[in-house]
């Protein structure tokens, strides 16, 4: 059973590693520049699906005083854009029964990072449901 933790997501990025060398690049590169010790919690969007290209992930990172957010470029590469929590505006969360919840996180620039357990996985909607009520109990 697969666990939303970023250790578990490093061992299943790990995996698919071996059988793509940019993979391979990209894992190094987050192995490098992400401090696992910083991490409070982790949400993977559309990682968990079998057929979406891997170019279709964004992992959110919140730690005590950013949000980083790392997409997947082609060729190996990864992009990384940290934000302070200061430049949150606005979080809006709708919420229906034990596995649905969508948040939306709004920045003082106008730009949003949503999270939503039913379309950013295919079968892990409870658990990313859990995920964004424990974030959005920590914006509280």
């Amino acid at each position: 059973m697969y666990e939303i933790t970023y250790q578990e997501f490093l061992k299943s990025l790990q995996e698919l590693s071996f059988m793509n060398s940019y993979v391979e690049d990209q894992q190094y590169s987050m192995q490098e520049l992400i401090c696992e010790d910083e991490i409070l919690y982790f949400y993977p969007k559309n990682y968990l699906f079998k057929e979406k290209p891997l170019e279709e992930t964004q992992l959110l990172f919140l730690s005590k005083d950013k949000i980083r957010i790392v997409s997947f470029l082609k060729e190996g590469f990864i992009n990384i854009e940290d934000r302070r929590l200061s430049s949150v505006a606005k979080i809006n969360i709708s919420h229906k029964n034990r596995n649905s919840s969508l948040m939306t996180i709004s920045f003082s620039d106008g730009d949003t990072f949503v999270l939503d357990s039913v379309n950013d996985s295919e079968n892990h909607r409870f658990k990313l449901h859990q995920v964004i009520i424990e974030i959005y109990k920590y914006f509280k």
